[in-house]
């Protein structure tokens, strides 16, 4: 079922940090028990774990340089600890706790296994030397400088976000080991899911029950109808709240149950593609598995990248109108409308706020080259919904002038990854992209 309008507020907080960018301009320093790593003046996103000696050996986070600061990919197979790493045209292979480190395909040794250090892997300095332009050891002050190689290309840097608030700005107190969660929304335990952390999951909300890794039996709670009495009788570690609770209202619905003791980190609605990827980085954060939100969100950037690559082609942009339900559409406060520009196009709504009430002479006037719709809800006798929902719009009185029509470029995008605010919004991206330009995006 789809959210009703009249249930979404708009938006309450900023972005509440900056990307920034890392470029081979200048070394980098790390020093040993410090997370704090800087090029020249600035100071980068911290690594989840810092820089430890063991065994006489500096060792350094593994994915944190290879994927942040070196703008690589990182894989890790639980079941046999192997990990594999792909950068700047290099293989690496090493097993946790195994000494031999193979490297494009020879064996490589350095005096100390990887070893896993509160989530962390850890490994020696060298076997960096390969990777970098130049890697020097300062013993005095135990300080790691890294020269990038220059064709390095440049690569986001995500901070690690504060948790003494959430992304509503309440103060709160995150557990330090988080055994139980509820999930207040089907966007938020979607990225609790792709966490790995869905059996963590004891009470959601009535559109996550089929989502993968939720348990069937978990308590069912309405987030339009927060029940306190019942979530503070379930006592769970943490609740990821969703704004929409709010119903656009001063009343804070999770008053009562901060006042129990219970954790609240509550979210507002997302207004931009880089608003989803703070949301997700927050959450893995709260769940104490912030290197999982950094690949969910390198996963996110990639696919996003390949599409923007394409759309900075185009120079004849074509007008697109997006209705989520009967007459009813978003303006340039919203994450849809984010992934319209995206894709090359423009929001024919763009001059409006949030989520809107339709004037239909609005479109008419604006003539959409296309229309998208995510609405999945009408029937109609051998049709699928989605069908039914492209038959409605292409049948409307007076609407047979509309370019769009004319054309029959009237197309469905997936309700939920294009109204969910996460990592599957890739999806609806893509889907958005072929439909608009077909002969761009194959």
């Amino acid at each position: 079922m789809n959210k009703k309008p009249g249930l979404m507020v708009l938006l309450l907080t900023l972005i509440l940090a900056m990307l920034n960018v890392i470029s081979a301009a200048e070394p980098i320093q790390l020093k040993i028990g410090s997370v704090v790593v800087t090029q020249g003046s600035q100071q980068l996103a911290e690594p989840p774990q810092a820089p430890q000696i063991i065994g006489d050996r500096a060792m350094l986070p593994f994915r944190y340089l290879v994927q942040t600061i070196l703008g690589g990919e990182v894989a890790y197979d639980n079941a046999t600890r192997r990990i594999t790493a792909s950068v700047n045209g290099h293989e690496v292979v090493m097993v946790v706790d195994e000494l031999a480190i193979t490297i494009d395909g020879e064996l490589h040794e350095y005096g100390q296994a990887p070893i896993v250090v509160e989530g962390s892997t850890l490994v020696p300095l060298r076997a960096f030397d390969l990777l970098v332009e130049k890697l020097e050891w300062e013993g005095t002050s135990e300080t790691v400088t890294i020269t990038l190689k220059q064709t390095e290309v440049a690569t986001p840097v995500y901070p690690k976000p504060s948790l003494d608030k959430d992304r509503y700005g309440n103060t709160i107190s995150v557990p330090a080991k988080v055994e139980t969660i509820v999930s207040m929304a089907p966007s938020n335990t979607e990225i609790v899911s792709a966490l790995g952390l869905a059996g963590k999951i004891v009470g959601a909300d009535q559109f996550s029950l089929d989502i993968e890794g939720v348990h069937p039996d978990v308590l069912v709670f309405s987030f339009s109808d927060l029940d306190g009495e019942k979530l503070i009788d379930l006592n769970p570690d943490i609740i990821i709240g969703t704004g929409i609770t709010r119903q656009a209202g001063a009343f804070d619905p999770y008053k009562v149950i901060r006042e129990a003791g219970i954790c609240v980190v509550e979210f507002p609605s997302s207004y931009s593609v880089e608003h989803i990827k703070e949301d997700i980085l927050f959450i893995a954060a709260a769940l104490d598995v912030f290197d999982r939100g950094l690949d969910l969100v390198a996963s996110m950037d990639k696919e996003i990248a390949a599409i923007s690559k394409i759309a900075e082609t185009i120079s004849e942009k074509k007008k697109v109108y997006f209705e989520v339900g009967h007459l009813y559409s978003l303006g340039n406060n919203n994450f849809i409308h984010s992934m319209i520009e995206i894709i090359g196009a423009v929001n024919i709504l763009g001059d409006q706020g949030s989520w809107i009430r339709v004037n239909e002479e609005d479109v008419f006037g604006a003539d959409p080259d296309v229309i998208l719709t995510s609405a999945d809800y009408l029937t109609a006798p051998g049709m699928t919904n989605e069908e039914a929902a492209i038959a409605e719009i292409k049948t409307r009185g007076g609407w047979d002038a509309i370019t769009a029509i004319k054309n029959e470029a009237v197309y469905y995008i997936d309700t939920n990854s294009s109204s969910r605010a996460n990592h599957n919004m890739v999806k609806a991206l893509q889907q958005m992209a072929k439909a608009v330009y077909p002969e761009l995006y194959p």
